[in-house]
């Protein structure tokens, strides 16, 4: 491809970001240059005043994507892409059918709020924030009520002035001569995400739960698609007019007019929590998690590249996959991409990692309401699978060969590294230890963990595509075989061909004539020593030179008993919400919206939580990865237990629905524990915390598991939570003995064993009924014995068999918040 075609492609792609600005300036009260108060003039007017001239001329889509009346919608030798860019409004815009009349505010709905559960919808709407994206409650958090009209108009206008001014100054920093399309269109990719993302592409006709940016977003790849793929108006005049004026569901089942391609790493888990030196590779660890979010990136950057396209057709990058928007592609082209991605993870990784390329093809049809939910969820997955169930089938004989070679050092342990357990040559003794061998892949990966501590800004630059070394590769040579540099610093990195990230959300970087810039979500929490803090006395000498608190520490840093917390959580039912969730309002845009809300919350609020709670009792969690709809936290386990409950609490006020739930599990190990064990035992956990009930929406913690609301969410004396804090109250304050946490405990114990025998009443029941008689007696303190009637009463008769489970764990956790320290399991 030349790079006058590339140029045409992003120009076009260009015109779809831009094409319903106007849409933006009009709510805020902006007319057209002359006057007029529709949205393509509104549009034109930014175009001609905040975009640099020496691409105005190619954006008359912006301007007369819907027509002009008086010319037939003839623009002068720009008649091809104004077509380009209506047929790829229209499709994106299939979602504004079927039309749901009713008055609706310019103020955006929730998607959350369309999702039915079971098939039923919440009454109750929600309203987000006209707000720049920002980590805050009044930017993210959505209102009950919209906001009123007064008000609305003049966030309307604060924004737009806001958003003009951010544009002005990325238009002067791209008026030169060798300035970039490329990084002026991503930067406005982002500006605009980052002002539009809660605003409502349309309102008059539909719920308003589609944002803008995800319009804009959507049309801009399909845009992109359309002026790679066709070179003529023909085929572009009969799509539209196949379309024009018909219902979507009529809408033609051919051609293939874009593909689905998505890519999925497997083998991320036993990548990232098979280390051997657990307290040695704290920074490896969350450096490994890092890599693979960046070689995610990295990889589909690669394949847009490949194609020809620009990174408006990216459509998600995430947790070692992406989804991206491309033109019909053939099975070779596919088989061809697949086999130059993977022979250099082969070689970095010895098969250890693979990416699978799966694809879906999209006709017209597919854009209309509910129709994407057939290749996004039933065929793009099977590929998917496919392609998983026959790794490395792409690559020749001889390297397939080298997944199968015999590996290891023979059993000569000074060959292999401490960390990672790889066989390497260069192995260097730790610091402190010389019985620790470090190789060179894991002390890159060591490095790149402690820039990551100080990290403020995120640098990707786009290089040559270099081979990869013989030995032992860094995560660095990995990258830059995908011809992608990346860098963490303290401050921006201006360099030709990068996009620079703010990770801070404020401080943002200055743009320049081919660097292109934005803010990015990263969940960075790192436990770090603080001048004056306490440490447990064998530990005190122990503190890594960079201040990093390994897992020990952590451990003793835990209320009561010395124990790891192991935490996994992720978004329940998300599969079937995407498959079925959205029903017959499915749609491309919808979809996209949807998955822009859920990274917001596991991408950035998620990592804010985990901040805050620092704050308040000291840094004791390390952030493993958060992002898609999952998230892996080690600390100290009553510091996760509580970030548990957090992230719950908070993604039901997010969501603004308690039908949506988000089930964990959380295990405690002892701090010398082998992370891949405790990794599988979390998971373990939650697996059963979702097997439960069918509505899922539950947490394991110590081996039982209890539905939310029986945790923390229900009247308060009803809960796991109220119980346990309040024993371990009245037992600090010598208010109830301790051995009331073991009765509790022996009781349910008893019940476990007899229940099936007896069913819910049994000698247990009697017993719990002497036993709290008696202590009742002997209790002196009023507190005490008040405590002690309300906890026989609710184990009395028929009421022991509902209560003794949660009350057991209520009494398990009081037992090890009470723990003096020396004790052990």
């Amino acid at each position: 491809m030349t790079e006058e075609e590339k140029e045409r492609i992003y120009k076009t792609a260009l015109a779809g970001l831009l094409h319903d600005i106007g849409k933006f300036g009009q709510r805020a009260g902006e007319v057209g240059t002359d006057g007029k108060k529709d949205h393509p003039a509104v549009g034109n007017k930014f175009v001609n005043q905040h975009v640099p001239t020496k691409w105005r001329g190619a954006l008359a889509p912006v301007g007369w994507h819907h027509g002009d009346p008086e010319h037939k919608g003839r623009l002068d030798g720009l008649g091809f892409p104004v077509k380009v860019v209506a047929l790829a409004d229209r499709l994106s815009a299939g979602e504004r059918e079927p039309q749901e009349k009713g008055g609706w505010p310019k103020q955006m709905v929730s998607v959350f709020n369309r999702i039915a559960i079971n098939g039923t919808l919440d009454n109750d709407l929600a309203y987000l924030p006209l707000k720049q994206l920002s980590l805050s409650q009044g930017s993210i958090f959505p209102k009950s009520q919209p906001d009123s009209t007064e008000d609305i108009n003049a966030m309307y206008r604060q924004l737009w002035a806001s958003f003009c001014a951010e544009a002005d100054l990325l238009a002067r920093a791209h008026e030169s001569e060798d300035s970039s399309i490329k990084a002026y269109l991503e930067s406005m990719l982002h500006l605009l995400r980052r002002y539009t993302w809660a605003i409502p592409s349309a309102f008059y006709y539909a719920r308003p739960d589609v944002s803008l940016y995800s319009h804009l977003h959507t049309t801009a790849a399909l845009s992109a698609c359309f002026a790679k793929q066709f070179s003529k108006d023909d085929p572009v005049d009969d799509l539209l007019n196949r379309i024009r004026g018909k219902k979507t569901a009529a809408w033609p089942q051919s051609p293939q007019v874009a593909t689905l391609l998505a890519g999925d790493i497997s083998g991320i888990q036993s990548f990232i929590y098979s280390l051997h030196q657990t307290a040695k590779a704290t920074s490896v660890l969350r450096a490994r998690s890092f890599y693979i979010q960046m070689l995610g990136e990295s990889v589909a950057r690669y394949v847009l590249r490949r194609l020809g396209l620009p990174m408006t057709n990216a459509l998600y990058i995430g947790g070692g996959g992406f989804i991206l928007v491309v033109p019909p592609i053939s099975s070779g082209t596919i088989d061809d991409l697949s086999r130059r991605i993977n022979r250099i993870l082969l070689r970095a990784h010895g098969g250890d990692l693979y990416l699978a390329l799966g694809d879906a093809p999209l006709a017209p049809y597919h854009f209309g309401m509910g129709a994407i939910s057939k290749a996004w969820s039933d065929i793009l997955p099977q590929s998917l699978q496919s392609r998983k169930d026959h790794r490395f089938s792409e690559l020749t004989a001889d390297e397939i060969r080298m997944v199968f070679a015999p590996q290891g050092a023979g059993g000569d342990e000074t060959k292999l590294c401490s960390i990672c357990g790889q066989e390497a040559n260069g192995l260097v003794e730790d610091e402190k230890d010389p019985n620790i061998r470090w190789c060179g892949a894991c002390r890159s990966f060591r490095s790149l963990g402690d820039n990551l501590r100080r990290a403020r800004y995120l640098t990707l630059t786009q290089i040559g595509e270099r081979p990869l070394s013989e030995e032992s590769p860094s995560w660095e040579d990995t990258l830059r075989a995908f011809g992608m540099d990346v860098s963490v610093s303290d401050q921006p990195i201006h360099k030709k061909n990068s996009v620079i990230f703010s990770l801070t959300g404020s401080d943002d970087p200055a743009p320049g004539p081919t660097t292109a810039t934005g803010i990015r979500f990263l969940v960075n929490t790192i436990p770090i020593f603080k001048s004056g803090e306490q440490l447990p006395e064998q530990y005190r000498d122990d503190v890594r030179a960079d201040g990093v608190k390994h897992f020990g520490i952590l451990a003793h840093q835990s209320m009561g008993a010395s124990y790891l917390g192991i935490l996994r959580m992720d978004m329940d039912n998300l599969g079937k919400i995407f498959s079925h969730g959205l029903r017959e309002y499915d749609s491309l845009s919808r979809r996209a919206t949807l998955s822009l809300l859920t990274s917001v919350f596991f991408e950035g609020w998620v990592g804010k939580i985990a901040d805050e709670l620092g704050e308040s009792s000291g840094t004791r969690l390390y952030a493993v990865y958060s992002g898609g709809d999952d998230l892996f936290f080690v600390g100290a386990w009553d510091a996760t237990l509580e970030l548990a409950m957090r992230i719950r609490s908070d993604f039901s006020r997010f969501s603004s629905s308690e039908k949506l739930g988000i089930s964990g599990g959380l295990v405690l190990v002892h701090e010398k524990t082998p992370l891949y064990i405790a990794a599988k035992q979390a998971e373990g956990a939650e697996s059963a915390a979702k097997h439960l009930r069918p509505e899922k929406n539950a947490i394991c913690f110590l081996n039982t598991t209890v539905p939310w609301e029986k945790f923390s969410f229900s009247r308060k004396e009803d809960t796991v939570v109220y119980w346990a804090n309040e024993l371990r109250n009245l037992i600090d304050a010598e208010r109830l003995p301790r051995a009331l946490l073991h009765v509790i405990q022996d009781l349910h114990a008893q019940y476990v064993d007899g229940q099936g025998k007896r069913g819910g009443v049994g000698p247990w029941v009697w017993r719990a009924a002497y036993w709290f008689h008696r202590a009742i007696e002997r209790e002196k303190h009023e507190t005490g014995r008040e405590r002690l009637r309300t906890i026989a009463a609710l184990l009395s008769g028929e009421s022991f068999a509902k209560n003794i489970g949660w009350l057991a764990l209520a009494a398990r956790w009081a037992e090890l918040a009470t723990r003096k320290e020396g004790n052990s399991v």
